[in-house]
């Protein structure tokens, strides 16, 4: 099992990247658009070991605990590796352990491949897992809102989709910088959704 990879970027694409380690090259899925550095730089992923009969796929993520929520989303009912990925790489894993936790079906029917039947299968199969394991998942750490958590989840109250303001939020924070308030955030985000339209 291969838990992570140290090495050298050396490619970049929407589905995944190319990681060059001690001169062999790794596949990695990755999803979604992050903030990865220059090509030839070493980085560090996560990675979880998929394998489908003759072949092998490796699922990275830049954290342990964006890694543990895959893991645990591996396990839900008709959740695949690509699914899992997406969801655990479109809202931190706090924000997600908390719409579970609370059964808030609204912000997760509004992330990436989940309807109304996954997110209430989510909630029964999840719930009572991460309320007895006290979301060690996080590795002890509590759960914490980020500004961009706040913006999201004010944009899902909206009607934005998680996948709609990924991209945007992105590029408000990296306008605004890591100072910017969830206020300021919001404003730049939707100043970018609506020059989008």
């Amino acid at each position: 099992m291969i838990t992570f990879l140290r090495g050298k970027l050396r490619q970049v694409t929407p589905g995944g990247v190319v990681l060059e380690v001690n001169g062999v090259g790794f596949w990695v899925h990755t999803w979604g658009v992050q903030d990865w550095p220059p090509l030839g730089h070493e980085v560090i992923l996560h990675t979880h070991m998929v394998i489908k009969g003759e072949t092998i796929e490796l699922y990275g993520f830049k954290t342990p605990e964006e890694l543990n929520i895959f893991q645990l989303l591996l396990g839900v009912t008709g959740m695949g590796p690509k699914g899992a990925q997406v969801l655990a790489s479109s809202v931190s894993p706090s924000r997600l352990i908390q719409a579970i936790v609370e059964e808030d079906t609204g912000f997760l029917t509004a992330l990436p491949g989940i309807g109304p039947k996954k997110a209430k299968r989510l909630v029964v199969e999840l719930k009572d897992r991460l309320l007895k394991s006290g979301f060690q998942i996080l590795e002890g750490k509590e759960i914490s809102h980020t500004a961009e958590d706040e913006v999201l989840g004010a944009l899902v109250n909206l009607g934005y989709t998680a996948s709609e303001v990924q991209e945007p939020l992105r590029r408000a924070r990296e306008q605004l910088g890591p100072g910017a308030s969830s206020a300021e955030l919001l404003q730049a985000v939707l100043r970018i959704l609506g020059s989008v339209k």
